[in-house]
């Protein structure tokens, strides 16, 4: 009896290591039908010869440009090309604002087609790719993964926005081109304009036209439009700052959007200044705390371009306050030959007043007007912020 017992462990044993070979050499085991509680697959009884097959249209589609906040949908277009009745049913998704919205067949008879449309909602998340699933009784296939792919967008694009013109001569005309791209609509253009900052307006003026197909589309945008900014001259030297207002027209929408684009930058000539404590763009020297009874010293170089610097002479026609000291040095030439340099020092003499020039409500920019020679530039003016402590 004993060896009868080996001999059917022996049969048994032999034929789970067969199967087991069989498995390893020809592909997986047998499909078992997924547990309903778990992912939701659809089992059903497919009679031998008989199973349905799934076929879908595309599964990557990409939505493009999507505005923020608004909802797109997709119908996936499926077809049962198997023997049997094919079931679908709707799955999960990978987020929250990805839903699969209707399955408009339950069932379809072999030959048949249903669409499955999935629904997104634009989020903050720039570029998306996410993930939503229906689940079959295809033997082969029991769950089908749907992913939808786009970009996030607004309904218009400023490039560049700020625009930055660094060192305009006082004496050049600027031009700037600000491009405008919309991504929703066949066509955009500037329906009105104006510049905000009204005292330096007159210095400013704008032209439209669309701009090229071609461009357009490498911008993955519907159409365009080109702003020529012109900056004339006449501005007094040192930083500007601007901003235009674009009224936008989309198509033939009645109601415009607005683009604000800041302009800035800094008004240069000939004449420049350069040192320890120099801001060019806010035309501002920084001394910060200085002891009163001790005093303070700094000197910076006014730098001379062009035909006229060495026949450039400065001299300080305004000093606020009017115990602050102001010496002009004597030019040189750089090594380089095509720049001359005057030093200009600026003391605060011991035991001075205690005074606020930090350019708060306690006390404003101390300042320096240098008049010059040069016949372009007939002015330098310079801000100093100190603040004089016991």
């Amino acid at each position: 009896m004993k060896v009868s017992y080996v001999a059917v462990a022996g049969v048994l044993l032999g034929a789970a290591l067969g199967a087991g070979t069989t498995w390893s050499r020809f592909g997986n085991p047998p499909l078992s039908p997924l547990p309903s509680t778990s992912t939701g697959a659809i089992t059903a009884q497919v009679a031998q010869g008989e199973s349905p097959k799934v076929s879908i249209d595309q599964r990557v589609p990409d939505f493009g440009p999507i505005e923020r906040a608004t909802e797109v949908r997709h119908a996936f277009h499926f077809q049962n090309i198997g023997q049997g009745t094919l079931a679908l049913k709707p799955g999960g998704t990978t987020c929250s604002k990805c839903t699969i919205a209707e399955v408009d067949k339950p069932e379809l008879a072999p030959g048949e087609s249903a669409k499955v449309t999935v629904a997104y909602l634009a989020g903050e998340q720039i570029v998306f790719r996410q993930l939503a699933w229906v689940t079959t009784n295809d033997p082969d296939e029991r769950r089908v993964e749907l992913t939808v792919t786009g970009q996030v967008s607004t309904r218009f694009e400023v490039i560049p926005s700020p625009l930055v013109l660094s060192r305009v001569s006082a004496n050049e005309t600027r031009r700037a081109d600000i491009k405008i791209f919309a991504f929703f609509s066949d066509s955009v253009e500037v329906a009105s304009h104006e510049f905000i900052e009204a005292e330096t307006a007159p210095y400013f003026e704008a032209k439209f036209q669309p701009i090229p197909a071609a461009q357009v589309v490498d911008h993955k945008a519907k159409s365009g439009c080109l702003v020529e900014l012109t900056l004339k001259p006449g501005l007094p030297l040192g930083p500007f700052r601007q901003t235009i207002r674009l009224h936008l027209r989309m198509g033939d929408a009645e109601e415009t959007s607005t683009a604000d684009v800041l302009i800035s930058g800094t008004i240069d000539s000939d004449i420049s200044i350069a040192g320890a404590g120099w801001n060019s763009d806010a035309g501002r020297l920084t001394i910060g705390n200085v002891k009163s009874a001790e005093g303070a010293t700094r000197q910076v170089l006014v730098l001379v371009r062009g035909a006229n610097r060495h026949d450039v002479t400065i001299k300080p026609s305004k000093v606020d306050p009017e115990w602050l000291k102001v010496v002009v040095g004597e030019p040189s030439d750089l090594s380089s030959g095509a720049v001359t340099q005057i030093p200009l020092t600026i003391e605060i003499p011991p035991n001075a007043p205690q005074v606020n020039h930090l350019g708060s409500e306690q006390g404003k920019f101390a300042e320096i007007v240098l008049d010059t020679t040069h016949p372009d530039v007939k002015q330098i003016r310079m801000f100093l912020k100190f603040v004089t402590v016991p």
